[in-house]
């Protein structure tokens, strides 16, 4: 592989995201000064090699890289000579973003923006690579006895996917179509992506757990999946998906259970001890993190036999092991995990795995796609943090290219609010990449410094220029998210966050800046949080805007200027569920909704607030109670009367069951007042082999049509 494609597949013991691999790939190959994503390099630019255009990142070119190759390696910014100084002059203005998405990301050198009769294309994997990865095979010599497996080529073609293009080609969506001139034109709005190596993807394995010779004993256990059909545990020694570190994980226990004498659990007699383990790959270290599922009510009960094997697998692979620990599950069933407290024991190593951001610095803590890393020093922009308890993708490689997806969708300045966030991996990822969008182009109008080289970004042109966001607010209902999101948070930047530490300052606590209730990460009740604001004294600040005329923070009201204009973000996360989050107001005043729920798609709840008629006398306010007292003649509305999302133009819906996702997409496109438009239609093939596709849809809206005023005090609603 040349690195030049984006490449994040496979083991990262060679290959690398955004060229680690052979090409010479370094640091800056992925984002040029020449204009990121569409079009600030001059048409006479094309075709020289010598100066990067495109994509998101990186100084030069990777095509052949010879005339800057050194100063490449050695990240050294290119002298200005005469001829280049003649292009720079007559370069064209990038185009802003509009609502249509005229971004060509797709080629990591196409700086030329698309036009808007083209399909939006938000995809980092370049089209070469995607094809060589469609016709591509994993040649796994377990394929055929393995039940993970569909199939062992063509892994694009599978029938979830088959499914998926019918659907998107059908008349529910062709009839609702954000551009339908598209299909005039033959192109497809459904795109078949796969966005790692078909190899040594899955950094997360949940493996069944056997008696190795077939029979309830201490001879030690065998680990893998359940033949079709069966309860006949399959070990998968040299599964070709996983990672390399799964495979040494299962082959160590397998030699640790049979030294520790480690009985294996019995579903018939409800005896024994090991029921499953889970294993999980920090790519930066490659070292696993083991969850061994006991049947023991609590870890007295698990004795001796819990220590014996602890014992023996660090004395078996001690280097391998991130850290261990042991979740108890007594029930009857084929539930993995048991819910409930106190289920969690960490046995040895650190608490959190961490992971960098998407698109912030390769896993292995050099520079990678995107170009995130500080680009003095090489640190990544931030990191992610994970446990066992907390949900976490099986193929972090891939997922980083659907979390930039997701980012890109969203439009620059825009108030994000993320359901089923998990630990905050896409609306963090956003943060990050806009944050980082608007550094860089802060940077280039200061390199380009002459009087009518302000215009750079396609400002002139009425668009928008990249900006950071104006807040994010993310939720979830597992209660251990928060202290794994609020440590992610504390390893960004703190202009970037608008927090410092764990916190933040006192303004950000004014301002929405710290948790939110419900988000205290010294508990796991959500119980606690930072200051919050009396009634009375929100009705007093409320009061005083109305009568000046500006917004605010966190609890203002109004048209345009109900947030602060200093720069500083608001990042929030409550451990509720998407519901209680939508009817807590955690939309309200968003321009992006951003959802990733489970396999069985929206809530009911959540969809029919997505699907209610819009209400341009509603005001536009960021919370609920700014909501309920922006009408002094009323103190309450019922939760029927408020449109939760009405503010939002732009809906990111990431499925990970596409049944779901039709039944939801009918649902938003058909829904009379809500005015949803499909703008895109992404399948991602997340785990190459199995019948399987991670989907990504962006639907938009045009914004409301308020009266000057934002509807306050103006009109009963």
């Amino acid at each position: 592989d040349d690195g030049d494609d984006y490449d994040t597949g496979g083991a990262w013991g060679g290959r690398g995201r955004g060229g680690r691999g052979g090409g010479g790939g370094g640091r800056f190959e992925q984002r040029g000064r020449g204009g990121r994503g569409g079009g600030r390099r001059d048409d006479r630019w094309e075709d020289e090699d010598d100066y990067d255009g495109g994509g998101n990142g990186g100084y030069f070119d990777d095509d052949d890289g010879d005339d800057y190759d050194d100063r490449r390696r050695s990240r050294a910014r290119p002298a200005f000579d005469d001829d280049y100084d003649d292009r720079r002059q007559q370069r064209r203005a990038r185009p802003a973003f509009d609502r249509g998405n005229n971004y060509d990301y797709d080629d990591r050198g196409s700086s030329s923006s698309s036009s808007s009769s083209s399909v939006p294309t938000l995809s980092v994997v370049s089209p070469r690579l995607n094809r060589e990865r469609l016709t591509g095979s994993i040649d796994c010599v377990h394929f055929g006895q393995c039940p993970g497996c569909v199939s062992d080529s063509s892994v694009g073609d599978v029938p979830t996917v088959q499914s998926a293009r019918r659907y998107f080609a059908g008349s529910a969506v062709r009839n609702n179509l954000l551009h339908p001139h598209l299909l005039d034109r033959g192109e497809s709005i459904f795109q078949v992506t796969i966005p790692s190596g078909l190899t040594g993807w899955r950094t997360q394995a949940k493996l069944a757990v056997a008696s190795k010779s077939g029979r309830w004993g201490r001879d030690g256990c065998v680990f893998g999946l359940y033949e079709r059909g069966t309860h006949t545990v399959l070990p998968l020694p040299e599964c070709a998906v996983h990672h390399p570190s799964v495979n040494r994980a299962a082959l160590a226990l397998t030699r640790a259970t049979a030294s520790a004498s480690t009985p294996p659990y019995d579903e018939d007699m409800g005896e024994g001890g090991l029921r499953y383990v889970q294993i999980q790959v920090e790519r930066s270290t490659n070292k696993a993190c083991l969850t061994l599922v006991w049947n023991a009510e609590n870890v007295k009960g698990a004795q001796p036999g819990l220590s014996r094997l602890v014992k023996a697998l660090k004395k078996e692979d001690k280097e391998l092991w991130h850290s261990i620990w042991v979740h108890l599950n007594p029930n009857f069933g084929n539930a993995i995990f048991a819910r409930g407290s106190g289920r969690w024991h960490r046995l040895d190593g650190p608490e959190f795995m961490r992971e960098p951001l998407p698109g912030s610095a390769n896993p292995k803590g050099g520079d990678g796609a995107g170009a995130g890393a500080d680009a003095e020093n090489g640190r990544p922009s931030g990191l992610l943090y994970f446990t066992p308890s907390a949900f976490r993708q099986g193929n972090l490689d891939g997922f980083d290219n659907v979390a930039l997806h997701v980012a890109k969708a969203i439009p620059p300045g825009s108030k994000v609010c993320e359901l089923y966030a998990g630990v905050g991996v896409l609306g963090l990822t956003a943060l990050s990449h806009h944050a980082r969008e608007a550094r860089e182009y802060k940077a280039d109008v200061d390199w380009f410094d002459d009087e009518d080289d302000q215009q750079i970004g396609g400002a002139a042109e009425g668009g928008e220029k990249p900006r950071a966001l104006r807040w994010l607010r993310c939720s979830d209902e597992n209660p251990n998210n928060p202290r794994c999101f609020d440590r992610a948070v504390a390893s960004m930047p703190e202009e970037v966050t608008g927090r410092s530490h764990f916190g933040g300052g006192k303004k950000s606590r004014k301002r929405g800046g710290g948790r939110r209730r419900g988000s205290e990460s010294e508990g796991s009740d959500g119980s606690g949080g930072g200051e919050e604001m009396s009634i009375a004294d929100l009705m007093k600040q409320l009061e005083k805007e109305a009568e000046s005329g500006g917004g605010g923070g966190a609890g203002s009201f109004g048209g345009e200027g109900e947030d602060d204009d200093d720069g500083k973000v608001s990042v929030t996360y409550k451990a509720v569920s998407a519901t209680e989050a939508l009817r807590s107001g955690e939309a309200l005043g968003a321009d992006v909704v951003v959802v990733d729920p489970p396999r069985r798609g929206l809530c009911p709840e959540v969809l029919a607030e997505l699907c209610k008629e819009r209400r341009p006398s509603q005001p536009r306010v960021n919370d609920a109670d700014s909501l309920f007292l922006s009408d002094p003649t009323q103190t309450h509305h019922p939760s029927h009367a408020v449109n939760w999302c009405n503010d939002a133009t732009t809906l990111v819906y990431v499925s990970c069951g596409f049944d779901a996702l039709a039944r939801d997409c009918d649902r938003l496109l058909t829904s009379g007042g809500s005015g949803w438009k499909l703008e895109s239609a992404t399948g991602y093939v997340l785990f190459p082999g199995s019948d399987h596709v991670e989907t990504v849809a962006v639907f938009r809206r045009d914004p409301l049509d308020r009266d000057e005023g934002g509807g306050y005090g103006e009109q009963e609603w």
